[in-house]
């Protein structure tokens, strides 16, 4: 794996992939078998075998189906718009997790990973608590087995034997799947019933489910894992960014102070009834500094060591003036720009 941080050069890679590229989904083996083991409708198998591959994993995969599922997936989810529409249950959600906060002061880091799938942080609740610490499961068995390749060599060379790290994962993954698509599901009866608050009809799922009957773009089961993968990926992701922006704030007092007056001005000018939050509090013209602070965390601490992860399948490349054969990993990273 080459590591680049020069964004001209990233550009190259990005560029020669065109629109169909290959990245390192394709590199989470563990992922991809586990999503087969448990007949995820996101695997199908291929009319002609690929370089040895029978399977296709469409968003872990690359090519027409991949371009379908990652398509489908971030529409309604990346757009301004969107974005705009789930404000108000994001404030609430906030709002509930604040609440509960003093009760974890000793176990933070918990707290973090908790409220990114369950606000009120309950507890009694052992459902959503098995869902978030199967999920957390599956983050860390994946990178024990990337750290020893010979689990990979024995899932390709010995597909039908099972290494107990890898029964581990999957064990883990199976948890999460079921506890996902059941809440997925639910959430669709309701729908199909009208039970659904304000709240819950601006969510992305409810988007999903219109834009799936709408399109046809995907099945329903598909629709539902993709779903299910974005709640899954949400709980790690959430918790580490919203992590890093709070030590950021407590380490600097001075700017937790300025922030604090620029949203307390901004609440006064913008917000509703002159107390609560909204998108017009928390856009960039009315509370620049806030925005600020969110990039300048994210510049320094990222959820991710690196942007994205590309390889060039298609071709050679010249990357600072040296000629990567066909078929390199590169690590695009956003650590270390002023550095290049």
């Amino acid at each position: 794996m080459y590591n680049i941080y020069d964004p001209n050069e990233m550009t190259k890679v990005v560029r020669s992939e065109g629109d169909r590229p290959s990245g390192i989904v394709e590199k989470l083996w563990a992922w991809r078998r586990a999503m087969k083991d448990s007949g995820s409708a996101l695997v199908s198998k291929k009319e002609i075998a690929e370089d040895g591959e029978e399977y296709d994993y469409g968003l872990f995969d690359k090519g027409d189906v991949w371009k379908r599922h990652r398509t489908f997936l971030q529409t309604g989810m990346l757009d301004p718009k969107a974005a705009r529409g789930f404000i108000p249950g994001i404030i609430e959600a906030a709002a509930t997790a604040s609440e509960v906060a003093p009760n974890h002061g000793e176990k933070v880091n918990d707290y973090l990973n908790y409220t990114a799938f369950d606000p009120t942080v309950k507890a009694a609740n052992a459902e959503n608590e098995r869902f978030v610490t199967a999920a957390l499961g599956v983050f860390e068995t994946t990178n024990q087995m990337n750290m020893f390749p010979h689990h990979y060599l024995i899932t390709k060379y010995l597909p039908f034997y099972k290494t107990s790290m890898y029964k581990e994962l999957e064990k883990d993954w199976t948890t999460v799947r079921e506890i996902g698509l059941k809440k997925i599901h639910d959430f669709i009866d309701r729908y199909d019933r009208n039970e659904l608050d304000d709240m819950e009809k601006k969510s992305y799922l409810a988007g999903a489910i219109e834009r799936q009957r709408q399109t046809k773009e995907v099945s329903q089961d598909e629709m539902a894992e993709l779903c299910l993968i974005a709640l899954f990926v949400g709980v790690d992701t959430t918790s580490s960014v919203t992590a890093w922006n709070l030590m950021h704030l407590a380490l600097n007092p001075d700017v937790q102070q300025k922030l604090n007056d620029e949203l307390t001005a901004s609440l006064k000018e913008k917000g509703s009834e002159g107390t609560k939050l909204n998108a017009d509090v928390l856009g960039k013209k009315v509370s620049p500094y806030l925005h600020m602070c969110i990039r300048e965390s994210h510049r320094i601490t990222p959820a991710f060591v690196a942007a994205m992860w590309k390889t060039n399948s298609k071709k050679e490349l010249d990357i600072h003036g040296v000629t990567m054969p066909k078929g390199c990993m590169f690590q695009m990273g956003h650590i270390s720009y002023e550095e290049a």
